[in-house]
């Protein structure tokens, strides 16, 4: 009779503990929702700009998406993504963004949509392209420091070269024959 009773208890609490592992997948698998909806249509996106400075463009999205995010990630330095979001607009359309950078980089763009969850879709960029680098600004002309006597003063270093010259040998043959 005790070998029954303990062996209905060790079942018991092994069902007990299994439980404990097994409810929290089903629940989770619960709250997914069954399938992933559908992406409510294609998403465009612009961007323009130059290291150091500011970054500009445009991100189109179709009606239901939730979130724009545009990502910058450095090409240079802490390669740590740099994400901006914003609101979609009511019904889908077009959204301006706008933000600094220091270093080059590559700027992508996606939006969220269904109820706020996980499910983002990218967008494209010119010819499909899924991502838009900002490069470093072309560098400037150097600032004229010269002055327009150089030629002048170059002949007379010329000169004050050969007259010390001339001295030194002079001061030489004096001592040799003295």
């Amino acid at each position: 009779m005790r070998r029954s009773v303990r062996k209905f208890v060790s079942v018991t609490v092994i069902g007990v503990v299994g439980a404990f592992f097994v409810l929290p997948m089903l629940a989770a698998g619960a709250q997914e929702g069954g399938q992933v909806p559908a992406s409510p249509g294609a998403c465009t996106f612009t961007a323009v700009g130059t290291a150091p400075g500011p970054v500009t463009g445009t991100v189109t999205v179709p009606a239901g998406a939730s979130d724009v995010t545009v990502t910058f990630t450095p090409d240079e330095g802490d390669r740590t993504p740099q994400p901006h979001t914003y609101p979609a607009p009511a019904g889908g359309g077009t959204i301006q963004f706008a933000f600094d950078v220091t270093v080059p980089g590559l700027v992508t763009a996606n939006y969220v949509y269904g109820n706020k969850n996980a499910y983002a879709t990218g967008c494209t960029g010119p010819g499909g392209a899924e991502a838009i680098h900002i490069a470093r600004a072309a560098g400037a002309a150097l600032a004229f420091t010269g002055s327009s006597d150089t030629p002048s003063f170059v002949l007379i270093g010329i000169a004050a070269l050969v007259v010390g010259g001339v001295l030194v040998i002079g001061a030489r043959r004096r001592t040799r024959v003295s």
